[in-house]
């Protein structure tokens, strides 16, 4: 058995203690604040100086620190240490030989940052943008990339008067600028640095979102029953099981030359026509052909939607655009109705969807979105059997007599309907003067 006192401590990335025995309770303590000491230069010197050297550089910035403790230069138990160690470390950096002489400027390296990532969204790509001019307008843009420190990202981000939303956008923009600094690509032929100040940087997570509303599947159902009385069901179930958005849904049925005419019918006369981009056969809608912009994708055609348009193709209902989608949504679910709900009908389609097919990329590469995204607000956001059920949703489960039987609606038949759906009234007096669908 050995006699004295045992000091453990853990050196730096060391899984496992350090220990040294020692005989008196004196030197214990003598040994014990020699080793806060070196963890105190550690935690404050070595931490601003890897946000300034590479880090072949660290060991030699430790030696230096230990000299200075050693010779008085620096009082580690003293309260100006901080000061003095923000000294030390900016005089060692502004006078080491091996510095980078042509290491740029964050604003002149924001523009190559921007370049390579021209393959994200738009939105993302503007983001970005916009997020890292205002690190450059606060007056950080004319510092080299190596004289950024957490510190001057803390003071930016605390300085900056806005939202925290937006405060985590400025702060991610950041951490995506310096580890595109941090890596080789085409972009950049050598990595300008080796840590990221950012990730030094205790920033509270961007605050959550909350979840996409969606329809339930009776909803659902409602929905497509109502849009069928009114005369908007090839529309909104088109976008229902392909994920569109509004936008996009539009763009489809118009073509690429009407595009940027106001909704509406096809131009007479137009060679286009959305069917010749739906290949039932084959159950792929090809968005690209139509659309013809940079965002294309082929969709996968669920037998349910193939049933549905096969029925509309057998009884010549055309694919068209139509205002009476507003009206079919908010007679259905009014509750689910308003400026708050615009994208209800696609979110309720990537929720199905992606709780069905089971897979985060197919779900992600057809709706256009992220993986990221998709699990975080859609994957298994409805139980499998709902989302099995809504695939099975084809023409024969509704009611499907505005489209075979020339006498309705009745005024019974519309009495007895607006009981169900308030305000549906004036729409079917409205298709009963009208007479049956117009067929093409």
């Amino acid at each position: 058995m050995q006699d004295g006192f045992r000091v453990a401590w853990y050196e730096l990335g060391a899984a496992k203690p350090s220990r040294q025995w020692v005989r008196t309770a004196a030197e214990a303590e003598l040994l014990t604040a020699e080793k806060a000491k070196a963890f105190a230069l550690k935690d404050t010197g070595l931490r601003q100086v890897t946000t300034r050297l590479r880090q072949d550089h660290i060991p030699f910035v430790e030696d230096a620190l230990r000299i200075l403790e050693k010779h008085d230069y620096l009082k580690v138990d003293e309260p100006a240490t901080a000061a003095q160690l923000v000294k030390a470390v900016d005089w060692f950096v502004a006078n080491y030989r091996d510095r980078a002489a042509d290491m740029p400027t964050v604003e002149q390296f924001i523009p190559v940052f921007l370049k390579a990532k021209q393959a994200h969204a738009p939105a993302t790509h503007h983001d970005y943008q916009k997020n890292l001019e205002a690190f450059v307008r606060a007056g950080y843009g004319g510092h080299r990339l190596d004289e950024i420190t957490a510190k001057m990202i803390a003071d930016f981000l605390a300085k900056v008067k806005v939202g925290p939303t937006t405060k985590a956008k400025y702060f991610g923009a950041l951490r995506a600028l310096f580890y595109f600094a941090m890596a080789k690509s085409e972009f950049v032929e050598t990595p300008w640095l080796e840590h990221n100040p950012a990730l030094d940087l205790h920033h509270p997570p961007k605050p959550s979102v909350p979840r996409r509303v969606r329809y339930t599947l009776p909803e659902v159902k409602d929905l497509i029953q109502v849009a069928i009385y009114v005369g908007a069901a090839p529309l909104i179930l088109l976008r229902l099981f392909t994920m569109l958005r509004t936008e996009e849904a539009e763009r489809f049925i118009r073509g690429p030359v009407a595009a940027r005419r106001k909704p509406g019918r096809p131009r007479a006369g137009s060679a286009y026509s959305p069917w010749a981009h739906l290949d039932l056969e084959q159950k792929t809608l090809s968005y690209h052909e139509a659309d013809g912009a940079d965002h294309s994708r082929d969709i996968t055609l669920y037998p349910a939607l193939v049933d549905w348009l096969k029925f509309f193709q057998a009884q010549g209902i055309p694919l068209e655009l139509t205002r009476r989608e507003i009206a079919a949504r908010r007679i259905a679910v009014p509750r689910k109705f308003g400026d708050d709900y615009a994208n209800l009908v696609r979110h309720t389609a990537i929720s199905f969807r992606a709780t069905h097919c089971g897979s985060l990329l197919e779900a992600a590469v057809e709706a256009d979105n992220s993986e990221n995204i998709i699990k975080r607000h859609y994957f298994r956001k409805v139980s499998p059997q709902d989302a099995a059920e809504f695939h099975t949703l084809t023409p024969d489960k509704f009611d499907l007599r505005p489209y075979v039987d020339p006498n309705f609606p009745s005024p019974a038949d519309r009495k007895e309907l607006e009981k169900r759906y308030k305000g549906i009234g004036a729409w079917l007096r409205k298709r009963r003067r009208q007479g049956p669908p117009v067929r093409k």
